[in-house]
């Protein structure tokens, strides 16, 4: 699952919170077509509705869609608020500090 919320708080401007991470997931359900046109497993996108105000959306599919859920091998969420980025995570994933580490690395830090 590839996920990211389409809400904002009433002051915000919608584009970091969170029209980047909407447009992130689609870029990468773009590229997954482009480069696995025949994934060997389900590829979702999810764009959740009122994050904002208590998950709503989102905890509306894993009610509707408990398969999913039971099924489920990785979800990437992209939410990066408001504010500038300061951190990033793996948590959940098996071995997940190696993974993120190896991740990293791969970035071009000035």
């Amino acid at each position: 699952v590839l996920s990211a919320h389409f809400d904002s708080f009433d002051g915000g401007s919608g584009a970091t919170d969170n029209g980047t991470g909407s447009l992130t997931m689609l870029e990468a359900f773009r590229l997954l077509a482009t480069a696995y046109p025949k994934p060997k497993r389900t590829i979702l996108v999810g764009h959740w509705t009122a994050e904002e105000h208590g998950l709503v959306g989102s905890r509306a599919f894993t009610e509707d869609h408990p398969e999913v859920v039971k099924g489920l091998q990785a979800l990437f969420n992209q939410d990066g608020g408001t504010g500038r980025t300061t951190s990033i995570n793996a948590g959940g994933l098996p071995n997940a500090g190696v993974h993120l580490r190896e991740w990293m690395a791969r970035l071009p830090w000035e």
